[in-house]
This record gives structure tokens, sequence and C-alpha cells, in this order.
């Protein structure tokens, strides 16, 4: 530890030492940290009068009133950042202070540089006149570990309309120096319903997840930002006629692995303008149910209900695993759009007032899907004015039926010789979701002939 001092004239002058230390090298907002000063007249013939020991605390710190003890003592009208009395201090003598100090705000570079410093007059040996001096302490430093985080809401649109899907994204950003691990939370408001399914942080899938009980977004690193966005069905009417909606993040982080600190950080406030149904997109398919190889046709019936007409829409459609589309079979109001793709988008043009646009596509089954049916939803963009505007259809949901048929053949001997009667069994399996009747056939190689009655 550097010690500081004044330089020694004389060995009757006072060789005043000031030495500090602190409880806590590492400390997080909030915390109380302890200093300790040793004022020590250690080598000089002479006393050090009138001294007074001042501390002023560093930024990011405040003193706590009546903390201050000398050699034990407390002394409750003391104020370190004032400067306390410590009278004199005696040839071979040591006052020892402590004062306690408060972390409030987070410093420069995370760091709390703090000196002391002790003023102090004595006398001149030679002429006995007073000498005023200031010896400052060693600097003790104390680092200060704090994620700060900053949380940013926003929805895909600037305003809602019953029936429409919305997309919330949160972005959590963390500029402090220690990670933190985040919880997302969003009370959805009147009016609207989490989209289950839909929660994804950092474009991965949560499927559990659920926003209103909370969902963990993992550890967001110094430096590092998380985002979640996640879905909200419009299902009804609010009153008054908005969505006000606002994520809260609670989140903890450890220091030195000795104990964990929690706290919470807001977002902004999002309000969004609901209103009534005025654009409808009804889905529909052209079967109840389907078998694998078949060909099946999705219809979707837009309406404009507004007063103004509708334009730029555009009908966006990912077909179910198990599907695949048919080229050229898009059609707006039977109109075959040759090169259109419903993933892509199927342009529908402009729709004016109380019109209606019917969007036609098929697709083949390919396989029977995990779930044993194919759901399927459309979602429609669209301009008014100025504004954009977007909702998604109905679900279709349409059980796909196929028998799945396999055979496994053995044989009861694996050599024979001729005059030999051979035994085969054949077992006939149905792992689809489809009954189907079945006829077995053999064909007998040559040298061989069927045992009449021999089959069951």
């Amino acid at each position: 530890m550097e010690v500081l001092r004044i330089s020694i004239t004389s060995q009757d002058d006072p060789a005043i030492i000031v030495t500090k230390n602190s409880n806590k090298a590492i400390a997080v907002l909030g915390d109380s940290i302890t200093y300790t000063v040793s004022v020590a007249n250690n080598t000089g013939m002479n006393n050090a009068g009138n001294v007074v020991l001042t501390d002023s605390l560093p930024e990011g710190l405040a003193y706590v009133d009546d903390s201050v003890t000398i050699n034990g003592l407390s002394r409750p009208s003391g104020d370190i950042t004032w400067g306390v009395p410590l009278g004199s201090v005696n040839a071979n003598s040591t006052v020892i202070v402590t004062f306690q100090a408060v972390v409030t705000s987070i410093p420069a570079n995370y760091m709390l540089s703090n000196i002391a410093h002790a003023a102090f007059t004595y006398l001149s040996p030679g002429n006995g006149n007073p000498i005023a001096a200031v010896v400052p302490s060693n600097t003790v430093t104390t680092t200060v570990y704090a994620p700060i985080l900053s949380l940013s809401y926003r929805a895909d649109r600037s305003t809602a309309v019953m029936g429409s899907t919305l997309t919330y994204s949160a972005l959590i950003a963390n500029s402090g120096n220690v990670a933190a691990d985040v919880v997302l939370l969003d009370a959805i408001p009147d009016g609207g319903s989490y989209v289950a399914g839909s929660f994804r942080v950092n474009d991965v899938v949560i499927p559990d997840a659920n926003p209103e009980a909370g969902v963990p977004l993992g550890t967001v690193a110094p430096n590092t930002t998380a985002t979640a966005t996640f879905s909200v069905l419009v299902n009804s009417l609010p009153s008054p006629p908005q969505l006000v909606n606002q994520v809260v993040a609670d989140y903890t982080f450890s220091v030195s692995g000795d104990r964990t600190i929690s706290g919470t950080v807001t977002s902004n406030v999002l309000t969004l303008p609901v209103s009534l149904l005025s654009v409808s997109a009804v889905a529909s398919a052209s079967v109840a149910d389907v078998a694998v190889s078949e060909t099946m046709t999705y219809t979707t019936v837009i309406t404009n209900s507004r007063a103004e007409p509708l334009t730029d829409i555009m009908l966006t459609d990912i077909l179910p695993a198990g599907t695949q589309f048919l080229p050229g079979s898009a059609a707006v109001n039977g109109a075959a759009l040759a090169s259109a793709n419903p993933e892509s988008g199927i342009p529908v043009g402009t729709l004016n007032s109380g019109a209606i646009a019917t969007v036609t596509l098929q697709a083949k089954v390919m396989n029977v899907p995990i779930s044993g049916s194919l759901v399927n939803q459309a979602s429609i963009a669209y301009t008014v004015g100025s504004s954009k505007g977007a909702l998604s259809s109905n679900s279709v949901v349409t059980p796909v039926y196929q028998p799945v048929i396999s055979v496994i053949k053995s044989a009861g001997s694996k050599s024979v010789v001729l005059g030999d009667t051979l035994l085969y069994t054949l077992l006939v399996s149905n792992s689809g979701n489809l009954p189907a009747t079945v006829t077995l056939t053999d064909n007998i190689p040559q040298g061989a002939a069927p045992v009449a009655n021999s089959s069951p």
C-alpha cells in the first residue's frame, strides 16, 4: 500500500501518516461501505494540533448521517464531508476514525476512488511560529457492479382492428458491467389474448411460454441485447377502445457468487386505438378431410366493410407441413395468377368499399402430418390512405387419413431339400389412421408349388 506523508524538515516535526481502507472491494447500488482512517503521529517529536479529517466523497457515494466514530466512540454531530475535528494527535499516538457511505449511483468506469485528508497545525521548533499542513491518505478503490438495463417496447402497427393479430416486440439492453438473468412479463390488456406458441426469444420459439406468467429470456451479458416477440389477438373491443400495454423485466444478478441481487425495469407504454372489424377474411377448404396424394383447394374471402377503399392488398399463406402448393393454381376472383406464390404473397389489388375478393389456391397432400390434421391460416396486409393494416383469417383444420400398410415375410427354414414342405409367414400391419381392405398375393418361385388349403 502506498503511504503518503509530508516531508520531515526536522526530527521535531510531527510525522503524520494517514492510512485508509474499506470493508468492501466490491459493491452494488444501495450497499453501505465502512471506511476506516488511521491518523498516526509515529516518528515526530512534536504534537499535531487542530487535526481535522475530511473526506470529500466521490460521485456515487453519500455520507450516512451520524456514522462517524473516533477511537470507537460515536460522534453523532460529525460529518466527514465537512470535516471531523480530532483535536491533537500527540507524538507516537494514533487516532482511528470510521464512517459509512452508501452507494447511490453508478460511478464513471464503475470505480469509486476515495482519498481522505488530514489538516493540522504544529509549532515550528525553530521560531515557534504555527505551521499548517495537509496530508492525504492512500487511495481506496471499490468496484461497483450493476447491470444497467433498458427496456423498449413496440408493436408492428399503430392501430388495431378487432379480430386482427398484433405482434409485440420487447428489446432489453444491458449497458452495465455484469450479466443479468431476465424474466419478461406482460399483463395482456383487456381486449386482447396471447396467441399460444407465438413467443420467440432472439428468433427461437419458446413453445410453452406465457408472457402473463413470465418468460425467462436467459442471461443478458454486458453490452448485449435480447429481443422477445409474441402475438396478441384482438378478440373484443375494450372500453375505452384502445389497448394500453407495458412490459416489465424482472432480473437478478450475482456478485462474487456470494449473494444474488434482484431488480425490475419497465418499458415505455404503448397505446393502440382499436376499431370494430371493418375488413374480414374468411378461409375454407374444398374438402372436409383428405388423403395423401389428393389435391384440395383453399379459399379466402376478403370483405371490405370500411367507407374507404383498401389498396395494395396482399394475401400470404404459409401452407402447412405435409402439403405442396400447385404452381399456377392461385386465382383472384377466378382470374389465374400464373406466377403467384402464396408464401411470397398473392396480390389482390384494390377493394372498394363494400366489395368482396375471393382468393383460391390448390395444394397437394404429400404426407400425413404429425398431428394428423392440416391447419391453415391466411394473412392479409393492406393500405388505407397512408395507414397500413393487417389481419389473419380463421384457421382451417382438415384431417388427413391414410392407411400405411407394411408386410413382413419370413420362412420356417433357412434351407430345404426336394420334397420338403416350407412354411411362409406374412405379417401385415397398418400404422396409418384409416382402415384398409387388403388383398395379399405371393408369386411362388419356380421349383415350388403351393400346398392346397394351407393359408388361413
